[in-house]
């Protein structure tokens, strides 16, 4: 009794995992017999017609009884319904295929072809049309939103994911939308542009160009492969879907493979200056279906684009820092470098780089001996300073302080030699110091770092400075 149960079960099985295949319809109904390759011919499994008063409106009908489940392959992309209607807007010859869910899998008949003879105006006047290739007569260049600088200059990233189930509805209009399969993630390329596009990496991948010029034509050029596809397209408006003939969406090459149908795309999302084309990644041996949103700028867009102007991230001081390095016990104040952790370097928002502790600098920046001799007197009554070097190097001036912590000194000040073949103690080219940070214990001040602000790189090399109160 088990042997009959478990072959049952294997048989259940293998069916179930055929009618999985190929278009994958919502339900699955066997006829009343096989169907085979030959019996899905026009006029006996499926007629197309046009109609009487528009011949660019195309009919296409399953003659079949309604217990065969159907699929369609069309100018517009697929379709899982009895009855279909093209809106088919220039002349051309265009091909069918008409299949039928059997118990052996789909079987798809030969294709069929008919002929639209002229252009019809009304079905490219819809916005997709006009927004993706300018307009009739024109036409319309887009780029994958990233370049070879690494810039993204309206998305975060050129590549989402999605659900499958996910479309015009779920990521233009914000609405729930039909299906189970509703999800998606957006990797921004900074946090992520060192795996997302594997070896290929941050580059000028190519363009793709769409037109309305003596019908709809698509020419993708393809930078990386430096292949030119050039075929046409047809919007199904409606659904926001399109096909492209001959061509499809520019891509990223390392998923040249998990997507086997780059021409049949959902749109997701389009206006005057971006897009967002999406394709089913149904080839993956290490992941599941989902849909490979692509993120496109137009030419124009990217012609005019200028980078947002980001402030720098600055040092964060504590309340009362004015008064905490201005007074210890007198206004004068003579600054000694620290002997134990004299330098580091810093980032812009003042977090040191290398924390370096006392004992623990590399080969290639040891600390020189007497730097306990080196000081910053400050007399913050009379706004006065006094640079005092190892080598017997006196400088003095007077000097003011800014709210954001800037030292300004009134005259050149002296360098000096602190550590490793040429570590400096300067200021920087405007003679300035900036606090970078405050050190405190029990609301008293036992240290600062001061930083010289690097012409070649975002950074400062920081000094430290030890207070006592000058005579």
């Amino acid at each position: 009794m088990k042997k009959i149960i478990n072959k049952l079960y294997i048989a259940c099985l293998i069916i179930t995992m055929g009618l999985f295949a190929a278009c994958t319809p919502d339900s699955f109904e066997l006829g009343e017999k096989d169907i085979t390759v030959d019996d899905l011919v026009e006029n006996m499994a499926f007629s197309i017609t046009h109609d009487s008063e528009n011949p660019n409106i195309v009919y296409l009908k399953s003659l079949l009884p309604t217990s065969y489940q159907v699929c369609w392959e069309h100018p517009q992309g697929r379709s899982q319904e009895r009855e279909v209607t093209l809106q088919i807007p220039f002349a051309g010859e265009y091909t069918v295929k008409f299949g039928v869910q059997t118990r052996s899998g789909l079987v798809y008949g030969n294709p069929t072809t008919f002929t639209v003879d002229g252009f019809c105006a009304d079905f490219v006047k819809d916005e997709l049309w006009t927004l993706l290739s300018g307009g009739v007569g024109k036409s319309k260049t887009w780029y994958m939103d990233i370049n070879s600088e690494k810039q993204c200059k309206y998305f975060i990233g050129p590549l989402y994911f999605y659900g499958t189930d996910d479309d015009w509805e779920t990521v233009t209009l914000g609405l729930p939308g039909d299906g189970t399969d509703h999800w998606s993630w957006a990797p921004d390329w900074a946090s992520n542009g060192s795996w997302l596009f594997g070896d290929t990496g941050a580059m000028d991948y190519g363009s793709m160009t769409f037109d309305l010029i003596d019908g709809a034509n698509v020419t993708v050029n393809d930078l990386y492969n430096g292949t030119v596809q050039k075929g046409t397209y047809l919007i199904d408006s409606e659904n926001h879907t399109m096909v492209m003939t001959d061509a499809g969406v520019l891509h990223d090459p390392g998923r040249d493979a998990i997507v086997t149908q780059w021409g049949n795309v959902k749109i997701l999302s389009l206006t005057e200056d971006y897009m967002q084309l999406g394709v089913i990644r149904d080839n993956d041996p290490n992941e599941g279906p989902c849909i490979l949103c692509y993120n496109f700028i137009s030419k124009e867009y990217s012609d005019n684009w200028e980078p947002e102007e980001m402030p720098d991230p600055e040092p964060t001081l504590p309340d009362g820092w004015e008064d905490m390095v201005s007074e210890v016990a007198t206004n004068k104040i003579k600054w000694t470098m620290s002997t134990d952790v004299p330098f580091d370097w810093a980032k812009l928002d003042g977090g040191l780089l290398n924390n370096f502790t006392a004992g623990n600098y590399p080969d290639w920046a040891t600390p020189v001996n007497d730097l306990d001799k080196l000081s910053i007197t400050l007399d913050s009554k009379e706004m006065t300073y006094e640079f005092a070097m190892p080598d017997g190097t006196i400088a003095n001036g007077t000097y003011t302080l800014d709210e954001k912590g800037i030292y300004t000194f009134s005259d050149n000040t002296p360098s000096y030699h602190i550590g490793g073949e040429n570590i400096m103690f300067s200021t920087d080219a405007n003679n300035q110091l900036r606090i970078l940070s405050i050190e405190s214990e029990n609301e008293n001040i036992t240290g600062m770092w001061l930083g010289a602000r690097s012409t070649e790189k975002d950074e400062y090399i920081a000094y430290h400075f030890i207070p006592s109160a000058a005579k």
